[in-house]
């Protein structure tokens, strides 16, 4: 009975893993090119899936996975055009100033 259900169970594990292949790889293909930091890493990326199958799914997966967990420290906040008010003393910042010029609070050193 047990010997009767291993190809079942091998056949189902293998569909499962093609489908989490193909899934990865629609992943892949519908993502823009400018979303990969380098020229050449999403053709890499698509060469990795064709020639690996699951494990380089598993491995796209991993670097996805690092690239967004990346993302909020990549962001720079954009240079401000109008005045602001000091969170310590209230008075107003001037656009260009990195700091506030009354008491020399930052937002980089609070």
């Amino acid at each position: 009975m047990a010997a009767a259900l291993l190809p079942l169970l091998v056949v189902i594990v293998a569909v499962l893993l093609f489908l989490f292949w193909l899934r990865q790889f629609i992943d892949l293909m519908t993502q823009s090119d400018d979303s990969f930091p380098g020229k050449y890493d999403k053709p890499v990326w698509v060469a990795v899936l064709l020639l690996t199958g699951a494990i380089g799914a598993l491995v796209y997966v991993i670097y996805k996975v690092k690239q967004e967990a990346k993302q909020p420290e990549d962001i720079e906040m954009a240079p401000r055009d109008y005045p602001e008010s000091c969170l310590k003393c209230g008075k107003t910042i001037p656009p260009d100033a990195a700091k506030c010029p009354s008491c020399g609070w930052s937002y980089n050193n609070n």
